[in-house]
């Protein structure tokens, strides 16, 4: 079972998995807990099912080996400790139950992510296999019937349906996808997946223009109390706000039209003239040099470029380290020991230029070979950074 919930693994990385080609059904589907917090709180054990207890290799917490608060937090009431012991409970009771949805889904040779509660369900089919719809409706069903018997509860308001692919394809889907059991199996435009709005076409439209109303609302109330603001205590709320709504997933943005991306720069560039109180004819880019602000684009790249380091390091998930493949010539070459990276062909008049598995290896093997040959992430999140302050502002 794929855990993105480990501390090593981030929510981009599960997004960033998804193949960007064939027509493809995704099914988002949370599910919840259905038990007490308060009986959760009387026994950690209880937490743990006995076919997982033996499968959970989170390092314990203090309070996981004793109840009782007394010995452990002296200067702590009982019911403060006993709060802590439920969300724990709590915690594990989430892992634990979640495990054994993996083998149902496997059963079924649907391909999953977990993340928390969310789960989505991913199957990549042919024109002419419209048949296998019926697995993932059969995983569904399986599901739910398992939810059902260990007191869980699958949220179908919340589970939702959508096809990726060509268009035409996508519309011949459509009118096979059927309700089943109660679970709204109907194809939708648009899907929140972890905080991210997918579209059909992978365009992520909806997605800007979700976070652009966000951050020019904060940005407003920013600008209201700016003049009583020292200037660190504004950029720790515009970084709050605004900035890490830019930067929240945006490698998938990756080979997105110059339109999109400059929809995000304006709202870059709104926060630096409230941050900064410049007038609006002022030129920005002095400005964001001055903030040391990468520009969106560079931004960006220097997402990908750090899961790329990150894969290449054992430091992120196995399904994105097979996506990146290191240049090993046939013959002796200089560029043997030069950390390259192989870019695969793709149809650029699709979507295969936006993946990760070529993205990655573009932008990798542009970069320096002292950029690329960093001993440690620090050191390369610093001298990437550097790379890209020059490239944009030199």
């Amino acid at each position: 079972m794929t855990a993105l919930n480990r501390a090593s693994h981030s929510v981009q990385d599960g997004l960033m998995s998804l193949f960007l080609g064939s027509a493809k059904p995704l099914c988002l589907s949370p599910s919840a807990l259905a038990f007490s917090h308060q009986d959760s709180a009387l026994d950690c054990k209880w937490a743990l099912p006995r076919e997982t207890r033996s499968r959970v290799t989170r390092r314990p917490l203090p309070w996981q080996w004793k109840v009782s608060g007394v010995d452990i937090f002296p200067c702590c009431r009982l019911q403060t400790v006993m709060r802590a012991v439920a969300c724990l409970a709590l915690q594990y009771e989430t892992c634990s139950y979640m495990l054994p949805l993996g083998n149902i889904i496997r059963n079924h040779s649907v391909n999953f992510h977990c993340y928390a509660d969310d789960t989505q369900l991913y199957l990549s089919i042919k024109p002419d296999e419209i048949n296998h719809l019926n697995t993932i409706q059969d995983c569904l069903k399986d599901l739910k019937t398992w939810m059902t018997l260990n007191f869980l509860m699958l949220n179908t308001t919340k589970t939702e349906v959508i096809v990726l692919g060509p268009k035409n394809l996508r519309n011949k889907l459509s009118k096979d996808i059927l309700t089943m059991d109660g679970i709204n199996m109907a194809s939708s435009e648009t899907v929140r997946n972890l905080g991210v709005i997918f579209d059909q076409d992978l365009s992520f439209n909806a997605h800007i223009k979700s976070i652009s109303r966000t951050a020019y609302f904060h940005l407003r109330n920013i600008a209201k109390i700016r003049h009583i603001l020292p200037q660190n205590d504004a950029e720790k709320l515009v970084h709050a706000f605004v900035t890490s709504r830019l930067d929240y997933c945006n490698s998938l943005l990756s080979g997105c039209t110059k339109k999109s991306v400059k929809s995000l720069q304006l709202i870059q560039n709104a926060a630096a003239r409230v941050l900064t109180r410049v007038r609006k004819r002022d030129h920005i880019t002095p400005v964001l040099a001055a903030l040391h602000w990468l520009p969106i684009e560079h931004r960006i790249e220097f997402k990908i470029l750090l899961l790329a380091y990150k894969a290449l390091n054992g430091q992120a998930p196995s399904y994105l380290k097979e996506l990146i493949i290191p240049y090993c010539p046939t013959r002796a070459l200089r560029s043997k020991n030069a950390g390259l990276l192989v870019v695969p062909r793709v149809s650029k008049s699709t979507m295969g230029a936006r993946a990760f598995s070529y993205q990655a290896p573009h932008l990798w093997n542009q970069l320096p070979v002292c950029v690329r040959a960093a001993d440690t992430l620090s050191v390369f999140k610093s001298a990437l950074k550097t790379f890209l302050f020059d490239k944009a502002y030199s």
